[in-house]
């Protein structure tokens, strides 16, 4: 985090919070459900092709 500017966990999630609406860890879980549901999503794909 320090290459960003911030030197201690709270102060950028207070920055992240304010910008998204999600601490990193709602937005991580939120990514992570995200993922997950993708993933499950891509099994019941079928692709046509014509002939």
């Amino acid at each position: 985090m320090t290459e960003f500017g911030y030197y201690d966990y709270a102060h950028f999630s207070k920055d992240f919070k304010e910008s998204f609406g999600l601490t990193p860890n709602e937005y991580k879980k939120w990514m992570m459900e995200m993922m997950h549901a993708s993933k499950k999503r891509q099994k019941d794909v079928v692709f046509l092709q014509e002939e």
